[in-house]
């Protein structure tokens, strides 16, 4: 292989320092980028972020702010500290965080707050005395905690509030009409009461009784039909009250026969069938033993004893 010229060799070493410069500075551009848009923001918005929260600007200004997404497994009442300092916060969320009753004494200075979820946290009673203060709050989610009738009278100088949820909590009926005295404007959601839904349910009517259809010997005065009728839909069981297997046969439309199975002795057999249908009854050897003609509703076919 001959060696380059070092005219060319040149070139190619211009050309590779070229590409080393552009990237450097493509590298240098996206990380002052990057650390520009960190450092734009507030401190207060960064220390919630540090906690596993989100803060973010509401259209009509104020913040909203959640730790339901990325900090519930951690975030606990020392965290609330952090909210005093991010200003006017119009909704935030503590959902399945480990906030305590205790914790919510920080949030009495939030009062530009509209939109508050407690839900699935340890608060009870106690906790809700510190929500008496927000004056503004229109929207409260107490889902599953731990609260009941006496816990809302805490709320009844909320004027605002318009929505509150207490799905799974021990709130009764009566401490719902209670707050509504004072709150008439608001709307209580308490979930579905599954176990009042089913109390208070139809109980399902008795089965009615079958009837037994008669039995038709074939030692008697009456022949079968020599073929069944079309009718509407029916069941019928067979009971095989004799000592001896016996065959179901059933005469078709046309006047045929059709075996649809045996009954052992003592046995029973569930057969769809059609009301104005013919059923004969032989023995094993094809000896007509009896027939039954069905009715128009479901019935039991007894197939007596020798």
């Amino acid at each position: 292989m001959k060696p380059l010229p070092l005219l060319c060799l040149g070139m190619l070493l211009m050309k590779l320092h070229r590409f080393v410069l552009h990237y450097a500075a493509i590298n240098l551009l996206f990380s002052g980028v990057l650390l520009s848009g960190e450092s734009d923001k507030p401190s207060s918005v960064l220390a919630i972020e540090k906690l596993g929260g989100l803060a973010l600007p509401m259209p009509g200004g104020g913040w909203e702010v959640g730790f339901h997404l990325r900090g519930r497994e951690s975030f606990e009442d020392e965290g609330l500290k952090a909210l005093k300092n991010l200003g006017e916060i119009v909704s935030l969320n503590l959902r399945d965080t480990k906030i305590t009753n205790k914790g919510l004494i920080h949030l009495q200075g939030l009062i530009s707050l509209r939109r508050l979820h407690l839900e699935r946290t340890s608060i009870d009673n106690s906790g809700l005395k510190n929500l008496s203060k927000l004056k503004n709050l229109e929207y409260l989610n107490l889902y599953q905690t731990q609260v009941s009738d006496d816990g809302l009278r805490h709320l009844s100088d909320l004027k605002k509030l318009k929505k509150l949820f207490l799905w799974d909590t021990k709130v009764s009926d009566e401490g719902v009409r209670e707050l509504q005295k004072s709150l008439p404007q608001l709307f209580v959601s308490r979930g579905l009461n599954l176990e009042k839904l089913a109390a208070d349910a139809p109980k399902p009517s008795p089965p009615k009784p079958r009837a037994s259809m008669k039995w038709l010997s074939s030692s008697g005065t009456e022949s079968p039909p020599t073929k069944s009728t079309p009718g509407s839909p029916i069941q019928v069981t067979f009971l095989n009250k004799s000592k001896q297997p016996v065959k179901l046969v059933w005469m078709d439309y046309g006047g045929g026969q059709k075996l649809y199975g045996e009954i052992s002795a003592g046995g029973s057999r569930e057969q769809n069938t059609y009301s104005e249908a013919v059923w004969l009854i032989t023995d094993l050897n094809d000896k007509p033993l009896g027939h039954f003609v069905t009715s128009q509703e479901d019935a039991n076919g007894v197939i007596p004893a020798n």
